[in-house]
């Protein structure tokens, strides 16, 4: 309950965010399958469209059809969200800057007082025109991927991509960006075994950068969907993902799920485009998943079964396991 004990100290209960948040600690320990909480984190796939064929991504199994979220559903999913939501990450299973509403959507949000607005891209639409739009919409967090330290590491990872192309829009982009806060900008070095060896040269090379945070991040495995890639052991004991309790996915087609890790909508327990999300939530579908986990079922969930990304929920250190690395002089 330590989590629950610093949240009290420092909760203001007037406000309705910290409210709701202290309530999803309460529903999660209790384990209660109707939580009385909302969702507070919603991963949004505005696509699936994407250009990369990126090696540790389930998203080459894919056989859904690509779609791009309308502005009319994404509009009605911030709307019913935003009161109780603390964070919005703008993708999923595709490249966000590929939607041609996305700078509207991230003013959107903010517009609704969304605290966090957040988007990963793999930097190659990250034009000097589009860098000036995201610096300019209000966006919280931006999330640059890069994965390797030479151009033969980074497409070998990340096919269908130019190194030297994301690495001159990244260049662009934080002299564009200059001393501004926002948004606070990550480099993302994803580590595996294709390139645990560029990871020091990685950071001595953009470690210059002032504006740039680095982050080496493990490689996941996408609920179990993807193996041979990844570097950290993991225990054997599971628990109850906290994930059921705060927050929901919506794909791109507006379908509602239950985990941002699912490529091809194995569970989808609702649809943003004819249902109130708060009304998903507390739905029989949401209460029984919760129950599976409660009772430690997993294997009555597809989705479920074999991942082993819970355990960044219980040990959130280890995912960023070099974030905020210390400049180099």
């Amino acid at each position: 309950m330590s989590r629950l004990n610093r949240l009290l100290k420092h909760i203001n209960i007037f406000d309705k965010r910290n409210r709701n948040h202290l309530l999803y600690y309460i529903s999660y320990y209790l384990r209660l399958e109707n939580p009385i909480n909302k969702p507070f984190v919603i991963d949004i796939e505005t696509t699936n469209m994407c250009n990369a064929r990126c090696i540790m991504c389930p998203r080459s199994n894919m056989k859904r059809p690509i779609k791009f979220l309308e502005w009319r559903t994404f509009k009605k999913i911030i709307d019913e969200a935003y009161p109780y939501t603390e964070k919005v990450l703008l993708h999923m299973f595709g490249e966000p800057l590929l939607h041609k509403d996305l700078i509207k959507m991230i003013k959107y949000c903010k517009t609704k007082g969304i605290p966090e607005v957040l988007i990963s891209t793999n930097g190659m639409f990250l034009t000097e025109k589009i860098s000036r739009k995201i610096i300019n919409s209000g966006l919280d967090t931006l999330i640059i991927c890069l994965d390797g330290n030479t151009k033969e590491t980074h497409e070998k990872i990340r096919p269908n991509t130019n190194y030297d192309v994301i690495v001159k829009n990244i260049e662009k982009y934080v002299k564009i960006l200059g001393q501004k806060k926002k948004p606070k900008t990550i480099l993302q070095f994803i580590e595996m075994k294709e390139n645990k060896h560029e990871v020091d040269d990685f950071i001595y090379r953009w470690s210059k950068f002032d504006n740039l945070i680095i982050n080496i991040k493990i490689c996941e495995t996408w609920a179990g969907t993807v193996k041979g890639h990844e570097l950290v052991k993991i225990e054997n004991e599971k628990f109850p993902c906290p994930k059921l309790w705060y927050s929901i996915s919506i794909f791109s087609d507006g379908s509602i799920g239950i985990c941002c890790r699912d490529y091809d909508k194995f569970v989808v327990v609702g649809d943003a485009k004819k249902e109130r999300i708060y009304d998903v939530w507390h739905s029989k579908k949401m209460k029984t998943l919760r129950k599976f986990h409660i009772e430690k079922q997993f294997e009555k969930i597809s989705l479920c079964k074999d991942c082993i990304e819970w355990y960044w929920e219980k040990h959130p250190h280890i995912v960023e396991i070099r974030k905020n690395v210390i400049k180099s002089t």
